[in-house]
């Protein structure tokens, strides 16, 4: 037996529950609340109700204006990526010239990407990336899938990988007596609790990491040309068009993270065209800068010295300038990470509410847009702790990549099942050669070879 407004048992209906009393003096249940659009007071209205939701989203103070948008798709793009794979590439391609055409022919595929999810954003609009695109593509359990997915092998796992790399740099610039595992907690540690304590001073802090990365970013590419050594080689090596096509597969996944926008859009701005611009013009900073980077990298120095070398900038800084600078690159890259932490920790927060607002999550991970997530930090936080100290993600990341470009993919793809949709003719063109592109990439990514 329920009260009669339908919200609270009868045991514990009183008039302050299930009433509130107007000016006039007559009581006005929360069901005529939830019914009468005159009816302005959000506190008749339970919080988990749609129109309360729909209410404090067009209401609330934007948690990110475009140029914290913007910067937080480049924190969360830019990581090891670049550093390393570079090295990987000159040694199965053997070309500088090949390797400069996979990282710009990554950057055409990651604006490709931009603007496929800009199409889906337009078509099904709000925050929650894959989750929301697929409940709304296919079906409502086939975005519980992707959004547990995501959760999982799009933050989690990444969260943790970068807490160990920030500890493997760290430790080789300054070598201390603490495991690995050690510092990546304390390093986890640390990012959590500043975003933690407090949700305006967390975002300064990560405003400020991200400047500094970017920054030293910046920096790095003026002291890489300004030592280089210029050599143009002729292109003379044969190569097979699948080893491209898998070096291209692993470019891809450095230029990931383009899509950070449409996990926290509510919280962006109620213009949608914001939020697509905020994915644009990230997304075209990181591409210059790795292409850019690469340039005096593959062509300032002989580049046989850096083929399957993981730790490229060190090798170059030693060739060009016969100065060891391992300890400084590899301090800077660890303190580059730290933005890269951040970024994951303050999107992930952001899927959890959605699911929590479409009730497929408790509503203790549910808050309001432009609220502090503090419940939400910590449980995200205990988790990736776990993966840190008890999981072997070595293999994870390998399937969480191809996890996540199989999501990609299917997201894009839902724009062909979805009801009574239009798009232009660049749409629809645009969405089809990201689809056949991500195919081939998950056709050459996949768990099969592994081992290959």
């Amino acid at each position: 037996m329920v009260c009669p407004t339908g919200f609270e048992p009868a045991t514990s209906c009183t008039p302050s529950k299930c009433s509130t009393k107007l000016s006039h003096g007559q009581p006005k249940s929360r069901n005529v609340a939830l019914l009468d659009p005159d009816v302005n007071d959000l506190d008749l209205v339970p919080k988990t109700h749609a129109r309360y939701i729909d209410k404090m989203h067009k209401t609330h103070k934007p948690t990110f204006n475009q140029s914290r948008a913007t910067l937080l798709v480049a924190a969360n793009s830019i990581g090891t990526g670049i550093f390393t794979t570079t090295g990987f590439l000159l040694a199965d391609l053997k070309s500088p010239w090949l390797v400069l055409s996979v990282w710009i022919l990554g950057a055409v595929y990651s604006l490709l990407g931009v603007f496929s999810y800009a199409t889906l954003h337009q078509v099904f609009p709000g925050s929650g990336g894959e989750y929301h695109f697929l409940s709304k593509a296919f079906h409502p359990y086939v975005g519980v899938g992707a959004g547990f997915v995501t959760i999982v092998a799009g933050f989690t796992a990444p969260l943790a990988a970068a807490s160990m790399a920030f500890s493997v740099y760290f430790l080789r610039a300054v070598p201390l007596n603490i495991s690995s595992t050690g510092l990546a907690v304390l390093v986890m540690s640390f990012v959590f609790l500043f975003h933690f304590i407090s949700h305006q001073k967390g975002m300064r802090w990560h405003d400020l990491f991200v400047y500094g990365k970017l920054l030293f970013f910046f920096l790095l590419i003026g002291i890489c040309f300004f030592v280089a050594d210029w050599q143009w080689p002729q292109t003379t090596e044969s190569f097979s068009i699948w080893t491209y096509a898998r070096s291209f597969f692993w470019v891809a996944y450095a230029y990931s993270g383009w899509n950070a926008v449409y996990y926290i859009a509510s919280e962006l701005t109620t213009n949608e065209s914001n939020v697509n611009r905020a994915s644009y013009l990230g997304t075209s900073l990181v591409s210059i800068l790795y292409v850019v980077l690469n340039v005096p990298l593959l062509f300032g120095m002989n580049t046989q010295r850096l083929e399957g070398v993981a730790e490229v900038m060190a090798v170059y800084f030693a060739a060009t300038t016969g100065y060891s600078v391992e300890r400084s690159v590899s301090f800077i890259i660890a303190m580059g990470l730290i933005s890269t932490m951040s970024a994951f920790l303050l999107i992930v927060p952001r899927i959890y509410s959605r699911m929590a607002e479409d009730k497929i999550l408790p509503e203790f991970f549910y808050f309001l847009p432009g609220h502090h997530p503090r419940r939400v930090f910590f449980v995200q936080y205990v988790s990736t702790i776990i993966v840190i100290v008890f999981i072997d993600f070595a293999t994870m990341l390998h399937y969480a990549g191809f996890v996540l470009t199989v999501c990609s993919f299917f997201s894009v793809a839902g724009l062909y099942f979805a009801r009574k949709i239009h798009l232009s003719w660049l749409q629809y063109m645009g969405t089809i050669i990201y689809v056949v592109i991500t195919a081939l990439l998950i056709l050459l990514g996949g768990p099969w070879f592994a081992n290959n």
